[in-house]
C-alpha cells in the first residue's frame, strides 16, 4: 500500500478497517533501504572483532524499529529487575490540549512536572518514564500519554490518586490556558509484585508507537519534525551499575523471557543480552567500540548474532 492518496482517504474509515490498512501500510512502505548502511567497529579485550549496525532511530522505520525495541528493553532490564514491586502510572493529555504538547519543550515541561510531583510524594523512589505518541486503535491521531514505572510503590489510597489527578489537571490548565471545567483528567494507576508482569510492562512501554511514516502521510510531518531528536525515555533516581555476576544472572532471565514469548524465540538471547551491554559473549570481556562510523556495511565474512551485531571472521 504505497498510494499516499489512498492513505489520506482512510481517515473516515471505521477503526477496524483503518487499522487493517495501516498494518499493511506499515509493513509495505519505506522498507528502510537507507537503514543499516553504517556500522561501528569494536574489539573486545580478548581480541574478537565485532560490528554493530547503526539504525536511523525513527519509530516508523520497518527496518530498525523492532531491533531498537529489543535494544531499549535489554538496556533497561538490569534496572527494572531490581524492583521488588512497582507502581505503573499513565498520564493522558486531554484531546483539546494535545496540540499544545506537540513540541519538545512542552513535553519536557509536562514530564518534569510529573517527575517532581512523584519524587515529592514518594521520597527516595526511582523510576522510568517513556512517551507513547499514539494509541493502539488509530495510528494517525496524536494521542500522547506518559508511561511511568516507579519502584517500591503498592496500593495507593483513593484520596492520594485523586490528589494527583487534581494537581495534574491544574498544571495542564495553567500551562495551556485551556479550561477543562468539570471534566476529569485520566491518570491510570496499577501496582504489581510479579517479576513476569514487570517484564511485560517494560516490553509494552518500550515499544514504538509512531508507526505511520510521515513521508507518506502529510498530516504527521509537522509532528515528526517537531519530535526529531527527542529523548523519549528518561530515568530518575540513583541506579547502581550491575556487576558482571549480576549481568550474567540477568542475561539468563532475559533468555527465559524471550524464549517464553515465542515458540522459536531469538537465536541466542543470552549472548545478545551480553552484546547489548558491550560484553563479548565468547570471552565475557568488555567490547571497546571505536569512535566514528564506517559506511562499508557488514563484512563479507561474518557470523550473525542478531539485533544488528556481527562477529567478523577471518577468511
Amino acid at each position: 500500500m504505497k498510494n499516499p492518496a489512498l492513505l489520506h482517504s482512510i481517515g473516515n474509515f471505521p477503526a477496524v478497517v483503518k487499522r487493517f490498512y495501516l498494518e499493511r501500510y506499515a509493513k509495505g512502505c519505506n522498507r528502510g533501504e537507507r537503514c543499516g548502511a553504517f556500522v561501528r567497529q569494536g574489539v573486545c579485550e580478548g581480541g574478537h572483532h565485532w560490528v554493530k549496525v547503526l539504525y536511523c532511530g525513527r519509530e516508523w522505520c520497518p527496518t530498525c524499529r523492532e531491533v531498537l525495541h529489543k535494544r531499549r528493553f535489554a538496556r533497561l532490564l538490569p534496572k527494572v529487575l531490581k524492583m521488588k514491586k512497582f507502581g505503573y502510572f499513565v498520564f493522558t493529555i486531554p484531546e483539546e490540549m494535545r496540540a499544545y504538547f506537540s513540541n519538545k519543550e512542552a513535553l519536557n515541561e509536562l514530564r518534569t512536572y510529573v517527575r517532581r510531583k512523584l519524587k515529592r510524594m514518594f521520597p527516595g523512589a526511582r523510576g522510568i518514564m517513556r512517551w507513547h505518541w499514539f494509541g493502539d486503535e488509530d495510528w494517525t491521531k496524536y494521542h500522547p500519554h506518559l508511561n511511568v514505572l516507579v519502584e517500591g510503590l503498592s496500593y495507593l489510597p483513593e484520596d492520594e490518586l485523586e490528589r494527583i489527578k487534581k494537581d495534574y489537571k491544574a498544571f495542564l490548565e495553567k500551562v495551556t490556558g485551556v479550561s477543562l471545567g468539570e471534566k476529569k483528567v485520566s491518570v491510570r494507576y496499577s501496582y504489581h509484585y510479579d517479576k513476569k508482569k514487570l517484564l511485560h510492562k517494560l516490553k509494552y512501554i518500550t515499544r514504538p508507537t509512531f508507526r505511520v511514516n510521515p513521508e507518506f502521510y502529510e498530516p504527521l510531518r509537522p509532528l515528526a519534525e517537531a519530535l526529531k531528536g527527542y529523548r523519549n525515555t528518561t530515568l530518575w533516581g540513583r541506579w547502581e551499575k550491575p556487576t558482571e555476576d549480576e549481568l550474567e544472572r540477568i542475561a539468563l532471565a532475559y533468555e527465559g523471557f524471550v524464549l517464553g514469548q515465542k515458540a522459536k524465540g531469538d537465536r541466542r538471547p543470552y549472548e545478545l543480552f551480553l552484546l547489548h551491554h558491550n560484553i563479548c559473549p565468547l570471552c565475557r570481556r568488555k567490547i571497546i567500540w571505536l569512535k566514528g562510523v564506517s559506511s562499508g556495511g557488514i563484512p563479507a565474512h561474518h557470523e550473525n548474532f542478531g539485533d544488528g551485531f556481527y562477529l567478523v571472521k577471518s577468511h
